[in-house]
């Protein structure tokens, strides 16, 4: 890992590659809600991820 793209992990959010979560309010509750808890997955999944790969780095 280059130490730019460190300081870009300490400074920032752009390094997580998940597409940010955009409401939709045409859409029921519980569609909203089904839709926000997958996005909450997706980003933790991408987290872990990346974690574990940084620890393998170490």
């Amino acid at each position: 890992m280059t130490p730019e793209q460190k300081q870009e992990i300490l400074d920032t959010y752009t390094w997580i590659k998940v597409k940010r979560y955009k409401d939709d309010e045409t859409k029921s509750w519980e569609e909203r809600y089904k839709e926000l808890e997958k996005h909450h997955l997706e980003e933790t999944n991408f987290l872990i991820t990346k974690i574990r790969e940084i620890v393998q780095m170490l």
